[in-house]
């Protein structure tokens, strides 16, 4: 080449932009496309040089699968976040809502594409409180999206079914959500009548005056049925029952003046015979003392299984000035001489037999006047006031209220003590000493009234029907998230619209690109 010779160059300012909008026609043409990148389940066709040029990532898959025509790509994100990036690399432009920015940087550094991890960053430091100022005075209003989706529309409306189901059964009809409500107060008199004879030691005969104690009760009454009598106790000396802690062999052994809350009286130190082979010691108390671990095995008083009670209950609402009673207006003094109560043929009689509340318990009452125990007698008083209803009866119910369990045989039963003193010609007091066993009734009453309110119901509608509202986000959920079209979805389902032009998305948003 002669020195003189002119060198011509020429520099084509347009030459890069022209050779991309080439390429992304070619793409758009589907011609000499030798690579598809699957974003989750989105197909993005194109070219490996250019894509390899853009993303660091994708360069490496190729080399890594340089005879696969597929890379495959799972994330997070959504994938059209991913398509966009993709895409810049043909147009040199990317655009998106300022909103997505974070979503765009994750992606952005997931694909190692530096150039807009660099803008995307910038732009968000950029943003920073004046962006966290600006976004505090947007306003957002729904917008419809009508989609013809059979799926997506029977879950639409299966959904304000199960709805509207809750509102109407569960919250009106079974809480009765609509009325205000008000606790029963109540008062409770009982009186027992039977009559019985026992053949034990002698012939005695029990009117309600000897097995009911005490004679005027309140909510409970007890019925003596079994019982250990002392008979003719006096004060006086005598040697304790034996046990581990009262048998001696001389008086070193007694110590005076002890008085053991467990015991029987108060040691005056002294070992005295209990019986000609067993000494025990000495106490002050009521002699002879009680020995009752010889309970009779068969009820004394079998015969109170067929005692009748009359339980007289009288129930006041308060708030709504309603009074009632278990003895219904259409019952007489001569229904009451005769009747019985039965759960399905009476009703409405408030005399129970003893034998039949034990039975509705689950309780044999011969087995269980042996020891004693405590059932109760459960009045229920739920009312419905409403016009509509007018229904306000005691529904009754037994169960045994103490605790029986049959590895656990400790202390059964219920029991205690009383005494009637007498005294002799001679001035001088005793006493006889029943330990009593029997059935104690606890009448329970319970209850509560309801009428219908305005203001409950305004409140207990209203807080059902907000449930309404949770029938979109899970249509939405499921749109976005089960359908085979969700990407489309989700592309429509928000939009960003400003004042100044009547186009959807073309403002707002943040614009990368070389141009």
């Amino acid at each position: 080449m002669s020195q003189n010779q002119v060198i011509l160059q020429f520099r084509f300012a347009t030459f890069g932009d022209s050779m991309l909008q080439k390429m992304n026609l070619l793409r758009h043409q589907r011609r000499f496309c030798d690579v598809t990148v699957r974003i989750n389940q989105l197909e993005v066709p194109g070219h490996k040089v250019v894509f390899a040029a853009g993303s660091s990532f994708l360069r490496d898959q190729f080399i890594l699968q340089q005879d696969s025509r597929e890379v495959q790509i799972s994330m997070i994100q959504e994938a059209e976040v991913g398509r966009q990036l993709l895409l810049s690399c043909y147009t040199g432009l990317l655009e998106f809502p300022e909103l997505e920015l974070v979503h765009y940087l994750t992606v952005a550094s997931f694909l190692q594409m530096g150039h807009i991890v660099e803008q995307c960053t910038e732009a968000l430091t950029m943003s920073g409180w004046p962006g966290f100022v600006q976004y505090l005075f947007y306003y957002e209003t729904p917008k419809t999206l009508v989609i013809p989706n059979i799926t997506a529309g029977c879950v639409f409306r299966l959904t304000q079914l199960l709805v509207v189901l809750y509102v109407l059964g569960y919250v009106c009809l079974v809480q009765k959500a609509y009325q205000e409500t008000d606790s029963v107060v109540s008062t409770v008199t009982t009186k027992v009548k039977g009559f019985a004879f026992t053949n034990a030691s002698s012939i005695k005969y029990w009117d309600v005056a000897d097995y009911v104690i005490p004679p005027q009760g309140g909510n409970s009454f007890f019925v003596l049925t079994n019982m250990i009598v002392t008979f003719r106790q006096t004060r006086a000396r005598c040697p304790l029952l034996p046990d581990h802690s009262t048998v001696c062999v001389d008086d070193c052994d007694c110590i005076e003046g002890l008085n053991d809350p467990r015991g029987s009286g108060i040691q005056t130190g002294l070992c005295e015979n209990f019986s000609t082979t067993v000494k025990t010691c000495e106490v002050i108390s009521w002699c002879p003392l009680e020995i009752d671990s010889h309970l009779p095995d068969h009820a004394l008083l079998d015969s109170a299984e067929n005692f009748t009670v009359l339980i007289k209950n009288s129930v006041t609402y308060p708030k709504f000035n309603i009074h009632r009673r278990n003895i219904a207006p259409h019952i007489n003094s001569s229904y009451l001489r005769s009747c019985e109560f039965n759960r399905s043929s009476d009703p409405d009689c408030p005399i129970f037999r003893l034998k039949n509340i034990v039975s509705e318990a689950g309780e044999d009452f011969q087995d269980m006047a042996v020891k004693g125990g405590i059932l109760g007698i459960i009045i229920d008083w739920s009312c419905d006031l409403d016009w509509w209803a007018k229904k306000c009866s005691p529904k009754y119910s037994f169960r045994r209220l103490d605790s029986r369990i049959p590895n656990n045989d400790v202390a059964p039963g219920y029991n205690f003590r009383f005494a009637k003193y007498y005294m002799d010609q001679g001035g001088e007091e005793f006493r006889t000493l029943f330990k009593a066993y029997g059935i104690r009734f606890d009448v329970i009453v319970f209850g509560t009234a309801g009428k219908f309110g305005v203001v409950p119901t305004v409140v207990n509608l209203g807080a059902a029907l907000s449930f309404l509202s949770l029938v979109p986000l899970v249509a939405d959920w499921f749109l976005l998230t089960c359908l085979r079209k969700k990407d489309l979805y989700s592309r429509h389902k928000v939009s960003y619209l400003r004042e100044d032009t009547d186009s959807e998305g073309e403002t707002m948003h943040t614009i990368f690109g070389t141009k």
